[in-house]
């Protein structure tokens, strides 16, 4: 139950300073209400039409694709650091020289020869 204590520690610290956090927020900020601040934009700024059209359903279609590419190559790269010794093999399954190491035992690899016992 001990090595627990640093995490419930943390746990009621976050807790404690988000508590805080919000009611000095409320406590300390200004609350004049002006015809500016209650306007559609808080900046005063009240659009003086509506945007032409809508972006069509293809566009975040292809928005949503483009961001799983893109978070799946973040996760890709660190795997493709760690296999940089594995050769062609591991990028190109269907090349010669993964046939012809498939075909090899896994005792005749170079690896497996000096890892044995000494």
């Amino acid at each position: 139950m001990g090595q627990y204590l640093p995490i419930f520690a943390l746990l009621v610290l976050a807790v404690l300073f988000a508590t805080i956090s919000a009611v000095a927020s409320r406590v300390l900020a200004p609350r004049r209400e002006t015809r500016s601040k209650v306007a559609p934009y808080e900046s005063g700024i009240v659009p003086g039409r509506e945007p032409p059209q809508r972006f069509g359903v293809r566009f975040y279609l292809v928005a949503m694709i483009f961001i799983v590419f893109d978070i799946e190559i973040i996760f890709l790269y660190p795997w493709a650091m760690a296999h940089t010794d594995s050769g062609s093999s591991a990028w190109w399954p269907w090349s010669s020289s993964a046939r012809r190491s498939s075909s090899r035992s896994c005792t005749s690899s170079p690896r497996a020869s000096s890892n044995g016992a000494r």
